[in-house]
């Protein structure tokens, strides 16, 4: 049974791990013509908006691209290279 389980979860990673990679991907983008549209970038500090999905694509960036390169470099494996780590947890809050 718990081969079973195993099983259902390795096959049902592959997509959860791209589809992060491309939310990500895609919320950079956003973030990056958002950050362009100001005439004095220091004005983007002033927009309360703006600094909370800079806190949310600065956290998110870390936890799919950040921490899975580490965790793949210290040989590890698993739910931290799906991005349901903690960070995850924490973007809850």
């Amino acid at each position: 049974m718990l081969h079973d389980i195993l099983e259902i979860s390795e096959r049902d990673e592959a997509p959860k791990f791209i589809g992060t990679k491309i939310f990500c991907i895609f919320f950079c983008f956003e973030w990056i013509v958002r950050f362009g549209a100001f005439r004095r970038k220091r004005d983007g500090l002033k927009d309360a908006w703006f600094v909370f999905d800079s806190v949310l694509v600065t956290s998110m960036v870390l936890e799919t691209w950040v921490f899975t390169f580490i965790v793949f470099i210290m040989g590890g494996g698993g739910s931290a290279a799906g991005g349901g780590g903690n960070m995850g947890i924490l973007r809850l809050a």
